[in-house]
């Protein structure tokens, strides 16, 4: 595979997991929110199922778009960008 045929399939992970996040968002949404999900948060009580899985799922989908910010940058990089370095610890350069 080369680097270009690699960032085409990276584009179109990064693509898929954009739905990932949406089908979340679409989850977190349907989730009714706690009338105690401050005081849950506070710890003054006990977390329930509906803020478990809000939250749960939150932090994923702000994961994901990390992830996907990652994978959009790097298939847009060229050979002359990079110059030799992913400015990453143990790359050249």
């Amino acid at each position: 595979m080369t680097p270009e045929e690699a960032q085409a399939e990276i584009r179109a992970i990064a693509e898929e997991l954009l739905a990932v996040e949406d089908r979340l968002r679409r989850v977190w949404e349907a989730v009714p929110r706690s009338p105690d999900e401050d005081a849950m948060f506070e710890g003054r009580k006990a977390w329930d199922l509906a803020t478990e899985i809000r939250t749960v799922v939150e932090c994923v989908r702000e994961e994901v778009r990390r992830v996907v910010e990652s994978l959009e940058r790097v298939s847009r990089v060229t050979e002359e960008d990079s110059g030799g370095s992913t400015g990453h610890p143990g790359g050249e350069g």
